[in-house]
C-alpha cells in the first residue's frame, strides 16, 4: 500500500500540464477500503476509482458493499456479470453472459446513476467476458495489508475443438446481447422511477 501511494504521488510529474485523468481499478486483489485509502492519501483530484461489477469478489467483498465504500470516488464503471464460486475459503468468479450470473445489475446501476449532485460517473463500459475465470486472492483470515503472492493472468480458454474465428463470432453476438440486456435494465429502472413520481 505504501509503495503504491508513493508511486501514485508522482502522477503530477508525469502530467505537469494536468491534461490527463487517472483511474485506479479494483482488480481482484485490493479491497474497496484500501483503494479509498490510496486515493485519499495521494490527494490528486484527477485520480479517481473505476468500479468493476465483479472484481471485488476475489478480494472477499460483495459488489454492493464495495460500491458503498468506493462511491464518493467512482467516476468510471465496467459492467459485467459473474457467477460467484467458493474457492479455498474465499471467492472466485467466473464471468458469464449478462443476466445469467449473481450480479444485481438493477441495484448497482441505480446506485451508480444516482451518485453525486451532477452525474458523477463519466463512462460505463460493457465487458462481456463469458467464461473468464479468476480465483480468490483475499481470505477472511488475511492480516491487514497482506502480501499477495504473484499470480498468473486470469484466463478465458477456447472450448475444446473451438477455433478462434468461431469464438470471435460468438463474442460479438454476446456483446450485442449484453448491450440489449443493459438497456432493458436501464429501461426498467426508468419506468420504476417514473411510477414513483
Amino acid at each position: 500500500m505504501d509503495q503504491t501511494i508513493r508511486d501514485l504521488r508522482k502522477l503530477d510529474a508525469l502530467d505537469p500540464d494536468g491534461e490527463l485523468d487517472f483511474l485506479l481499478e479494483q482488480h481482484e486483489d485490493l479491497k474497496s477500503e484500501e483503494l479509498v485509502r490510496i486515493v485519499q492519501a495521494v490527494q490528486n483530484p484527477r485520480l479517481t476509482l473505476l468500479f468493476d461489477f465483479a472484481n471485488m469478489i476475489n478480494a472477499y467483498e460483495a459488489p454492493e458493499a464495495a460500491l458503498a465504500t468506493m462511491a464518493p470516488f467512482v467516476t468510471d464503471v465496467h459492467i459485467k456479470d459473474a457467477k460467484i464460486l467458493a474457492d479455498r475459503g474465499g471467492f472466485a468468479h467466473r464471468a458469464c453472459c449478462s443476466g445469467k450470473g449473481d450480479i444485481d445489475f438493477t441495484a448497482l446501476l441505480t446506485t451508480l446513476l444516482m451518485l453525486g449532485e451532477m452525474p458523477q460517473v463519466r463512462a460505463f463500459g460493457c465487458e462481456e467476458e463469458n467464461e473468464m475465470y479468476a480465483p480468490a486472492y483475499r481470505f477472511p483470515t488475511d492480516p491487514p495489508d497482506p502480501i499477495i503472492p504473484p499470480r498468473d493472468a486470469s484466463i478465458t480458454e477456447l472450448a475444446p475443438g473451438e477455433d478462434l474465428r468461431a469464438r470471435l463470432i460468438r463474442e460479438k453476438a454476446e456483446a450485442t446481447a449484453q448491450i440489449a440486456y443493459v438497456r432493458r435494465v436501464l429501461s426498467d429502472i426508468r419506468s420504476r422511477a417514473e411510477r414513483s413520481l
